[in-house]
């Protein structure tokens, strides 16, 4: 006995336009699953950023003000040094400062933060440069105003150097200025 029929090969074709239809139902999700871990891991790794430079500028903030007492100033309990000459800029500028005109600004100070500070060795959360620069009145030499620019990275450890340049890397600045 044998069947012939006009229908032959229908329920291959809807087993394909069925798996057709799984499929790029399944790669949309997909798709969709990565663009969303790309952005969250993106916000994150501007949060780290924007926290470490706020850091930074704490850090350094305390020693700026009080240029004639100190220089030094410690930061998840190392010691950091921006070098000044007591108060006196202008007649003996700081070794490693810049001299513009009237405008004055150091040597980056790299800052390291890490979640635990008895092992810094593979536990970066990134870094800060900080930055001071002082404008002084050209007559008297009397400081007019003083900034602090602090530039936070989400990577970077004393390794791979501050920051760590690589796809990720995201970088956020802060600024405060006394005048």
């Amino acid at each position: 006995m044998t069947f012939s029929s006009q229908n032959r090969g229908y329920t291959l074709l809807f087993a394909t336009l069925t798996a057709a239809v799984v499929l790029s139902v399944a790669i949309f999700i997909t798709s969709v699953a990565r663009k969303q871990y790309i952005l969250a891991s993106t916000a994150r790794d501007s949060m780290f950023a924007i926290y470490n430079a706020d850091s930074g500028l704490e850090c350094a903030a305390e020693t700026v003000l009080n240029i004639a007492e100190t220089d030094v100033f410690y930061c998840n309990d190392v010691q950091y040094q921006i070098p000044f000459t007591g108060g006196d800029v202008v007649s003996d500028p700081p070794p490693g400062w810049i001299e513009t005109g009237d405008t004055f600004e150091s040597d980056p100070v790299k800052i390291f933060f890490y979640d635990d500070s008895g092992d810094p060795i593979n536990t970066s959360r990134g870094c800060a440069v900080i930055t001071v620069r002082i404008n002084v009145e050209p007559i008297n030499g009397a400081i007019i105003k003083q900034q602090i620019n602090s530039r936070g990275y989400n990577l970077g450890n004393t390794d791979t150097g501050c920051p760590a340049i690589g796809p990720r890397t995201v970088e956020r600045a802060m600024r405060v200025t006394y005048e």
